[in-house]
């Protein structure tokens, strides 16, 4: 998703996405584009923190102007069964 979002390809950063969640997803991502490399280069950990049956726990550290900053991300178990972004 990284790469995506980075080479501004929002299409396939949305893959990455829920299916009930891409949509919402859409207009923030065009809305960012042009930053996005940049709130990606702050991101200096990505930490496991719960896995429960059809969700999965994360964490993003980001160093935002010197500051370490946590910030939560989910996971949801597709009923494809691959793993996508539920929300962050």
């Amino acid at each position: 998703m990284k790469t995506a979002l980075r080479a501004k390809d929002i299409e396939t950063a949305l893959g990455y996405i829920d299916t009930e969640r891409r949509e919402a997803h859409r207009a923030k991502f065009e809305a960012l584009k042009d930053t996005m490399p940049s709130i990606l280069d702050t991101f200096v950990e990505f930490n496991f923190v719960e896995f429960y049956e059809y969700t999965i726990e994360y964490e993003i550290v980001a160093n935002e102007n010197g500051v370490l900053y946590s910030y939560p991300i989910t996971f949801i178990k597709g009923e494809d069964g691959i793993w996508r972004f539920k929300k962050f």
